[in-house]
């Protein structure tokens, strides 16, 4: 049997517990996707494009966090843990 523990309390969690949570995090550059013109496609822009890729593979991180019920309640409703770490403004203003 395969065994889990909670990234939050340290709980041990059975493979099929029905209360075990799975929380996946993506972290990226936030920016539009390219946006090709006539010009792009008439010039040769493979190397910048390639180091723009290369940019965007550097920024890009996933994380996967195994919870057990009660952490995910916790983490659902204040997922950034603002309470916990300080107070500010809950989103931007754009």
């Amino acid at each position: 049997m395969i065994s889990y523990t909670c990234d939050l309390c340290g709980k041990t969690m059975i493979e099929n517990d029905p209360m075990r949570f799975v929380v996946k995090i993506e972290i990226f550059a936030a920016r539009d996707p390219l946006e090709l013109c006539d010009d792009d496609l008439i010039d040769d822009r493979r190397e910048e494009l390639a180091q723009m890729q290369d940019v965007d593979e550097q920024l890009y991180q996933s994380h996967r966090y195994d919870l057990c019920g009660e952490c995910r309640q916790i983490y659902q409703e204040d997922p950034l843990f603002r309470s916990k770490l300080y107070q500010r403004p809950r989103h931007s203003d754009n």
